[in-house]
């Protein structure tokens, strides 16, 4: 919701193989620079100014 403010389109598409299940997730919203690609999965890493 935070990344489309003006709305937008949300997918959401699973897929179980023979010994997988592959979650892919994709959005419409602004997107994400390259320093904040490059920290994507840190432990407690935001890309807002004030969170708790």
């Amino acid at each position: 919701m935070e990344a489309m403010p003006s709305g937008g389109e949300l997918s959401i598409l699973t897929m179980d193989t023979s010994s997988n299940i592959i979650i892919s997730i994709s959005d419409k919203g602004v997107g994400m620079n390259e320093e904040q690609l490059k920290r994507l999965g840190e432990p407690y890493y935001s890309t807002k100014e004030n969170h708790l």
